[in-house]
């Protein structure tokens, strides 16, 4: 997911560049805001996830959305540079809704 829809085209181009276009599903969502998200959300066993900690206005929606639409043996892979001052924050947002960290 992203606001952008250039980045969702680039993410298309990449899984199709890598023959796992079949295998995954974009979407433009803003985290913050739940009319954004799918209706109904689709089904979900991963959400994978890169760079997106640089807003920590978007944390507790970002943790929010993969609440929602993970199952509960579902897991969320969230990469995102060490040095990134906003990971307490995220982590915080995890640590309050109940995942673990």
């Amino acid at each position: 997911t992203d606001k952008d829809p250039s980045v969702l085209e680039v993410a298309v181009r990449n899984a199709e560049e890598n023959g796992v276009a079949a295998q995954i599903r974009t979407a433009q969502v803003d985290w913050t805001l739940q009319e954004t998200w799918p209706d109904p959300l689709p089904p979900c066993d991963v959400i994978i996830g890169a760079d997106v900690l640089f807003n920590a206005v978007c944390h507790e929606g970002l943790v929010r959305f993969c609440d929602k639409l993970l199952p509960d043996a579902g897991r969320a892979l969230i990469c995102d540079p060490r040095d990134r001052v906003l990971r307490p924050v995220f982590r915080d947002a995890c640590v309050k809704e109940g995942f673990e960290f």
